[in-house]
């Protein structure tokens, strides 16, 4: 269930109801509070069930992030200090290199803090796997 319904609230700035997953089309609803707290334990209990996917999806996701951050960074760092200390280069040319790089290195953050935000839902989703694996069947 969690893979097909969006709470309000789950996605960044979107404060709508929204189920996935059910053909080609995405249905979205203004829901009552009651309908949000009704699914919210549904929902729940389906990321619990596949806690150990969920976090080798968050994982592997989150070091792709991050290594496009790192790459991001790296390259926007070395761009910007050739930029700099370059004594062969024009003013101009210094100037919109610089210019060039600064989206880089702005997106290569971007792309570490999505890449962390990742990691730590693997994180979490680790140790509801676990409990999951010690309970007992009722």
């Amino acid at each position: 269930m969690h893979n097909h319904v969006a709470l309000p609230g789950s996605m960044a700035s979107y404060l709508d109801l929204y189920l996935l997953g059910l053909g080609p089309r995405i249905y979205c609803f203004q829901p009552e509070p009651a309908v949000v707290t009704a699914l919210r334990p549904y929902i729940q209990q389906s990321e619990r069930a596949n806690a150990p996917q969920l976090a080798r999806w968050h994982r592997t996701v989150g070091w792709v992030f991050l290594g496009m951050g790192v790459l991001g960074l790296a390259s926007g760092a070395a761009v910007l200090a050739w930029a700099l200390w370059n004594d062969n280069a024009s003013g101009f040319l210094r100037l919109n290199v610089a210019a060039v790089a600064i989206p880089f290195v702005v997106a290569g953050g971007g792309f570490v803090v999505t890449g962390v935000r990742y990691r730590r839902n693997a994180a979490n989703f680790a140790t509801l796997a676990p409990a999951m694996n010690d309970r007992t069947p009722e």
